[in-house]
């Protein structure tokens, strides 16, 4: 299993905006297969930014989705409503059974 933490800068005005075209834009992408979990995280503190953590089978399912059709337009639709380039990490469990 592996994590990608996605920080993703969208202008604080049109953050409703982009919740919604998220959410529609984004259910067949995270419904392709190698996705266990996506969650999408809003702060107070730093209106401007969005936080997503998905849970991959794989690196290789994530560069499936992200490469298929699907992938691409998910990233048509958001990308225009991010100030830069999101910043995306993965990382692999380091720690086990812990609650």
């Amino acid at each position: 299993m592996i994590t990608e933490i996605v920080r993703i800068p969208v202008d604080a005005a049109r953050v409703q905006e982009f919740l919604r075209v998220y959410e529609q834009a984004s259910a067949a992408y995270y419904a392709r297969p190698g996705c266990l979990s996506n969650r999408l995280y809003h702060s107070d503190e730093e209106p401007g930014i969005l936080v997503g953590i998905v849970e991959w089978d794989s690196l290789d399912a994530h560069k499936e989705a992200l490469h298929s059709a699907v992938g691409e337009q998910f990233l048509q639709a958001i990308g225009p409503l991010t100030t830069q380039f999101p910043d995306v990490k993965f990382y692999q469990p380091a720690v086990t059974g812990t609650a």
